[in-house]
């Protein structure tokens, strides 16, 4: 990384950005956000990387802004994304999933953050749904001390309360900001990237797909110049819209978190486990679009793949809202998936499970990035 640091960085009054699209078979879900892109005047360039085998867009956009970039093999998404911004001069790259919708002045208000705290990673906090009632959780990045952390959670009881707790009260503070915040990891779905920073590629490309993010933003916590998070830019993220099947998703997943451990860490030792306990199971409720019986009418709902509740997606809990959505359950991967509610005093009020079936599960991402 070049001289990056706040003392010595001139500001400008204002930055040209090239937003990067990479495309793999979500031809489809990309005119809504090519479309927000072109009316943010922060925006020079809109780059729409197609994989190898992915539809182009048919011409006949409003906007000159919008090039296309056909690949004859699928780079995945970090050679993606590098390869769109080869054809790029300006100086910030936006990287945004197809599956984003931005809020109105979000692109605005990561560049006046950028231009605020001299930071060269930047990114909005994100909701699942449209109608912005369930809040997506921090990026949980990745640590041999948070995963160590996990492993002993798992099962000593009392390290397990303190794990959640304290995802909890992360998850908390994340929320609560309202004015920008430095933070550990950000989301690829929509980064805001100062691209001298890292040099000579973006991203870096022994990731295929996952942990590119990741990497990026460790990159960016080494260099002394942590992740910053916008409050005032927000952002719908769909999430697992992409056609490929769940178990091509597992694959390039561990190859990317074997990637990274192997740069980061080499040949880590985990710790030993003894003594093992079980942790007892919570209540199986048969369908997770609502609340079980007797459940109290404030509070917040919240939601993960994971017994630990790390990370979670959250939701205030009001009259209208009886559950998760039945759009979002069927999103999901086949699985279990763990409920709880919390009171405004962070207390645990009632837990629960569903298991969402195999048939109709959801799609996952090959060589875009839309998760």
């Amino acid at each position: 990384m070049g001289d990056s640091s706040p003392q010595t960085r001139e500001r400008t009054t204002a930055i040209k950005i090239a937003a990067i699209l990479v495309n793999y078979h979500t031809t489809e879900l990309l005119p809504p956000v090519i479309n927000q892109l072109a009316a943010a005047e922060e925006v020079a360039e809109i780059i729409v990387v197609h994989n190898g085998g992915s539809d182009p867009l048919e011409d006949g956009f409003e906007t000159d802004k919008v090039r296309q970039i056909s690949l004859t093999e699928n780079l995945g998404f970090s050679g993606g994304v590098n390869a769109g911004l080869a054809q790029s001069a300006c100086d910030w790259a936006l990287l945004i999933n197809p599956d984003v919708r931005l809020d109105p002045g979000c692109i605005a208000a990561l560049a006046q953050a950028a231009q605020d705290t001299g930071a060269t990673v930047l990114g909005p906090r994100f909701y699942w749904d449209d109608a912005r009632q369930w809040r997506l959780p921090p990026a949980s990045g990745f640590s041999a001390g948070d995963t160590a952390a996990s492993m002993v959670g798992g099962q000593h009881p009392l390290d397990a309360a303190l794990l959640e707790q304290n995802w909890a009260m992360r998850h908390d503070r994340f929320w609560s900001a309202t004015t920008p915040f430095a933070e550990p990891f950000l989301s690829g779905a929509c980064l805001l990237v100062r691209r001298d920073a890292f040099e000579p590629n973006l991203l870096d490309e022994r990731y295929f797909l996952y942990y590119e993010d990741t990497d990026l933003c460790a990159r960016a916590v080494l260099a002394g110049e942590p992740p910053i998070c916008v409050p005032a830019a927000g952002a719908v993220h769909y999430w697992n819209r992409s056609p490929a099947p769940a178990r091509t998703k597992l694959d390039y997943m561990a190859a990317s978190k074997d990637a990274y451990i192997a740069l980061y860490y080499g040949n880590v030792q985990w710790p030993r486990i003894e003594n093992a306990r079980d942790l007892a199971a919570p209540p199986v409720l048969a369908d997770a679009t609502g609340l079980p019986e007797g459940a109290p009418r404030t509070g917040w709902l919240e939601m993960s793949p994971h017994p630990s509740m790390v990370p979670f997606a959250q939701a205030r809990i009001e009259d209208h809202l009886l559950g998760l959505p039945g759009a979002l359950w069927q999103r999901l991967d086949a699985g279990w998936y763990y409920f709880r509610i919390r009171d405004d005093h962070g207390r645990i009020i009632l837990r629960w499970r569903c298991k969402r079936p195999q048939e109709g599960g959801a799609a996952s991402s090959s060589g875009g990035k839309t998760d």
